[in-house]
């Protein structure tokens, strides 16, 4: 069991994703639960690629290719899973600010930190800080992480947390920011946290919900 379970972790971190699909069915057909496979396997592969993008021995093309080959996997496990078995670590609302259409960025920490087991609600690109502020109050999410990548939505960024600030919406929330002209200095300013890519979103992640 463990040595199957290890060996789709290695396939994951390679990015060989018909193989990690191949084991992963395998793996069932052993009796191996969705759940362990999901946990034991998968989730510590991603944990394992992150690791080593920050000791520099995987690229972030490398960690993304891994992240790909997770939800390759996962789409086998999903239909066999039981309520409960999909462990959410936190849910992450996320968006563009107004005036910022860039979602790349965007997109790859949503890949990510769904790989790592985070429940991750998407508004989208150019979000309005009223349109914020009432999934805010839908989704109760336990992080707001927001994108700006050009330096006048960074401006539209810092309105939008003190508009959602003074509307009292964000007491018990915490915010993390990133995109090209963020700085740790910057964020800090804003009283929020910075994610300088989708690795380090994870990581920031964990420790904002002390995970």
């Amino acid at each position: 069991m463990e040595n199957i379970l290890e060996i789709i972790s290695e396939k994951l971190i390679k990015g060989e994703g018909e193989e990690a699909e191949k084991l992963t069915k395998e793996a069932l057909n052993k009796g191996i639960t969705p759940k362990d496979i999901l946990t034991d396997s998968l989730l510590k592969g991603m944990t394992k690629a992150g690791e080593m993008f920050k000791e520099k021995t995987l690229t972030m093309y490398d960690v993304l290719e891994a992240a790909k080959t997770m939800e390759k996997s996962v789409k086998i496990l999903k239909p066999l899973l039981k309520d409960g078995d999909m462990i959410k670590k936190g849910k992450i609302l996320t968006g563009s600010v107004q005036g910022d259409f860039h979602d790349i960025g965007k997109n790859l920490c949503i890949l990510m930190l769904e790989s790592n087991g985070f429940q991750v609600i998407d508004m989208g690109v150019d979000v309005p800080q009223e349109k914020i502020e009432e999934y805010i109050k839908k989704y109760s999410p336990d992080i707001l992480m927001l994108s700006a990548m050009i330096a006048p939505t960074m401006e539209v960024m810092k309105m939008t947390v003190k508009y959602l600030r003074d509307k009292g919406v964000i007491e018990n929330l915490k915010i993390m920011v990133g995109g090209a002209p963020l700085t740790e200095e910057i964020a800090v300013s804003m009283g929020t946290h910075y994610s300088a890519d989708a690795v380090s979103a994870v990581e920031v992640a964990r420790k904002l919900l002390n995970i």
